[in-house]
C-alpha cells in the first residue's frame, strides 16, 4: 500500500512539473488584455513573434490567459496566436512569416513588423532552411518598403525605419527610395 501510494505521489508531482503549453504572438500589435473581452482593459500591445505562455483558456475557447517572458499577464485573442515548441519552432515561424507575406495590402507598420521578426529569427536557422529565411527576410524587407517607395518619406516613422535598417538596403536602393540620386546613377533616356 504504501508503495504503490508512493508511486500516485510521484505521477502527480510529476505532472506538475509539466511545462505550460506556449504559444507565439501571430499578428502585428496584438492586444494584451485584462479580461477576456474586447473592451477589457489594453495592458500592452505584443509584437509580432512574441512567445507566451499559456495559463488558461476561457470557458468559450476563445480568449487565452497567458504571460510573457517579462512576466506581463492578461489575456489575448485565441486566433491572433499559435502553438509554439521549441522542436517545432521554425515549422511555426515559417508558416506566420507565409501567412503575413500573402496579403496584398500590409499597412507599412504591419510590413515592418514582419521584417523586424524575420531580421530576429532568421540568425539562428542553420542548414537549408536558412537560404529559405534569408528569402523570408528579403522579401518582408521589399514588402516594407513597397510602402514608402518612390517619395522622400515625411513620415517620422517612415524616416526612422529608413535610417535604423539602412544597412540592409543597398545602397542604390537607398537613394531610390528617398529620392536623392546622384547624376552619375540616374537612369538614362534612351531616346525613345
Amino acid at each position: 500500500m504504501l508503495v504503490a501510494g508512493l508511486i500516485v505521489a510521484f505521477l502527480l508531482s510529476g505532472s506538475q512539473n509539466n511545462p505550460q503549453p506556449q504559444r507565439v504572438v501571430a499578428a502585428s500589435n496584438v492586444r494584451l488584455r485584462a479580461e477576456p473581452q474586447r473592451t477589457a482593459e489594453e495592458l500592452t500591445r505584443l509584437a509580432l513573434g512574441t512567445l507566451l505562455t499559456q495559463l488558461e483558456t476561457s470557458a468559450d475557447g476563445t480568449w487565452y490567459r497567458v504571460q510573457t517572458a517579462d512576466g506581463k499577464s492578461g489575456w489575448v485573442f485565441a486566433s491572433l496566436t499559435e502553438p509554439f515548441s521549441e522542436r517545432e519552432s521554425m515549422a511555426v515561424y515559417r508558416r506566420i512569416i507565409q501567412s503575413r507575406l500573402k496579403p496584398d495590402s500590409l499597412t507599412f507598420s504591419d510590413a515592418s513588423d514582419l521584417f523586424q521578426f524575420v531580421d530576429r529569427i532568421a540568425p539562428q536557422v542553420q542548414g537549408p532552411a536558412r537560404a529559405e529565411f534569408d528569402l523570408f527576410r528579403l522579401r518582408a524587407l521589399h514588402r516594407a518598403l513597397d510602402q514608402i517607395m518612390g517619395y522622400e518619406p515625411k513620415d517620422p516613422a517612415h524616416r526612422d525605419w529608413i535610417k535604423k535598417h539602412e544597412d540592409s538596403l543597398p545602397s542604390s536602393s537607398y537613394r531610390e527610395f528617398s529620392n536623392v540620386r546622384p547624376a552619375s546613377r540616374r537612369p538614362r533616356c534612351s531616346g525613345v
